[in-house]
């Protein structure tokens, strides 16, 4: 999204020119032979049928409109962050968070902030928490005024998470507290990635249960109590053919909309299945009987490796998982420490798309608790639509890597990085992409890169900043970036992690608009009649 880029993005595989070749069966000799030769092949060449070029619309600026810093300076604020109608969540440590309101997408200046909700102190002290969430924590969700807070380390590490909804009435104000745990007490680290559609389902995943083959528990809320609550036990999902050290369950995302075949879905990624090379499960929603949710397995996602620069990407497919409207996945992939490439790479994004259409079937067992009752055809998976590559740092600018940031909203795309540990921290960039459609023929949509937001463009904080793009989220067009230290390391031990702790709202920035045409001047009057004629 983010400096001005000079052409439309075209994907890896699209030709950025073409060649008119005419080719000819037979040998021709002698002075004649060529002359005819060189005839055909001129004819061929000016007759020839121009090709159409895709015409996306241009690349769009987006500048910095607000920054903010945490209400005591700490340099892990921001390093998970949610967005969501206005609202801005970022985690500070690994228990604490702090919601920001702002009046508006545009908005300059952040209106409030909201609340500082946390984990209570028992969640905490058992175990290194941090190392259970990483260094790119995945325990943060927040969607229409419910927040969710994973805590793995709950319960001698059974693990759980603590939900919190937004007053309607009172915007300052969080209520219906509710802790979600295990009812099983096994050591699972429950919590150590969440998701929420709104509060109507909850996904915690427990990567780490059973020697590392994972699972995810799915909470749905019983509708017909108040307080909220969620029924229990939760619905438990793993992967088929799971072994162990898959971690199932490390990145979880939902979408959760109207009642309806195929409009439901759990996403699970599993960063070692496949030695290693990663995998997200999809599972569709089935509706039960008692108003119950089944979740049925669907299909398997993959990445190829690909080689961007020296470094070949194989591994850790499923870093993060985003979903938008029932419609688009995205799926990160950045090596993990001690792989190769950590620090160099700067990962990729897989985008994928619900294809469904009027042939796609989902049948479903309203009166059964059997979830394989879902059937569905090619028409109604997940495909493949794009891989996306941040932008390639230019030469003369501080080195980056990625640790899997990205974000979906709508029809865009962001993915950050950050700078590497031998510029002490600084860099780091986020780049954008928007899903549009050629002007001139409907059927073709592509995704065009758009302009490069840097660690240089925020603003108001006396200096550079540290660990920018280290998380991203994107609400109603706004992109929200980070910049963050890691949980799991301090500016004295490793600088891979240092940040400066505050976050940056960017918003697309709209052109003045043109005065709109002058009204055409009124038609003259018409000429009088001639007077009629004289008999």
């Amino acid at each position: 999204m983010l400096r001005q880029s000079a052409r439309p993005h075209r994907n890896e595989d699209e030709q950025q020119g073409r060649q008119r070749v005419c080719r000819h069966t037979t040998a021709t000799r002698g002075t004649k032979g060529r002359a005819l030769l060189c005839l055909i092949s001129f004819l061929c060449f000016v007759t020839a049928p121009e090709f159409a070029i895709a015409s996306y619309p241009p690349a769009t600026a987006y500048a910095a409109k607000t920054t903010v810093v945490p209400v005591t300076n700490n340099r892990t604020y921001g390093t998970a962050v949610a967005a969501d109608v206005g609202l801005v969540a970022s985690l500070v440590g690994v228990a604490s968070v702090q919601v920001t309101q702002f009046s508006g997408a545009d908005a300059t200046a952040a209106e409030s902030l909201v609340a500082s909700l946390s984990l209570p102190n028992s969640d905490t002290s058992v175990g290194n928490v941090d190392a259970l969430v990483g260094d790119a924590p995945k325990h943060l969700a927040m969607a229409d005024g419910v927040l969710v807070l994973g805590a793995p380390g709950r319960a001698g590490r059974s693990g759980g998470a603590r939900v919190w909804r937004l007053d309607l009435s009172n915007a300052n104000t969080w209520i219906d507290q509710t802790d979600l745990g295990s009812h099983t007490g096994v050591t699972n680290d429950m919590g150590a990635s969440v998701a929420t559609a709104g509060g109507d389902v909850i996904v915690l995943g427990a990567p780490y249960e059973d020697a590392g083959k994972g699972a995810a528990y799915v909470f749905q809320r019983d509708v017909d109590v108040s307080p909220w609550t969620w029924k229990t036990p939760a619905t438990k999902i793993t992967a088929p053919g799971a072994t162990a050290g898959d971690r199932f369950g490390a990145a979880v995302a939902i979408s959760h909309e109207v009642n309806g075949p195929g409009n439901g879905w759990v996403f699970v990624s599993a960063p070692g299945f496949n030695s290693g090379g990663g995998a997200v499960f999809c599972y569709a929603r089935v509706t039960l009987s008692g108003n119950n949710y089944g979740w049925s397995y669907v299909q398997t996602l993959q990445a190829a490796s690909k080689t961007y620069g020296d470094v070949t990407i194989s591994q850790n497919f499923g870093t993060s998982l985003a979903v938008a409207n029932n419609k688009l996945l995205l799926a990160t992939r950045a090596p993990a420490v001690n792989q190769f490439g950590f620090g160099v790479s700067l990962g990729d994004g897989h985008v994928y798309l619900l294809a469904r259409d009027g042939s796609a079937v989902f049948s479903e067992s309203a009166a059964s608790a059997d979830t394989s009752a879902v059937v569905t055809t090619s028409e109604g998976r997940w495909v493949l639509d794009a891989v996306l590559t941040p932008t390639t740092t230019p030469g003369g600018e501080p080195s980056e890597f990625s640790v899997g940031a990205g974000a979906v909203g709508g029809n865009t795309v962001v993915l950050g990085v950050t700078g590497r540990a031998s510029e002490n921290g600084a860099g780091g960039s986020v780049t954008g992409w928007l899903r549009a459609v050629d002007s001139s023929d409907a059927s073709k949509i592509g995704w065009v890169k758009q302009t490069r937001v840097k660690n240089d463009t925020v603003t108001g904080v006396g200096g550079p900043v540290l660990g920018f793009g280290r998380a991203v989220a994107i609400d109603d067009g706004t992109a929200v970036v980070s910049s963050a230290g890691a949980l799991t390391a301090t500016e004295s031990t490793n600088d891979f992690h240092e940040g400066s702790g505050v976050i940056t709202r960017f918003r697309k920035n709209d052109p003045s608009p043109s005065p709109p045409p002058p009204l055409p001047s009124p038609p003259p009057p018409p000429s009088p009649s001639p007077p009629p004629r004289l008999p």
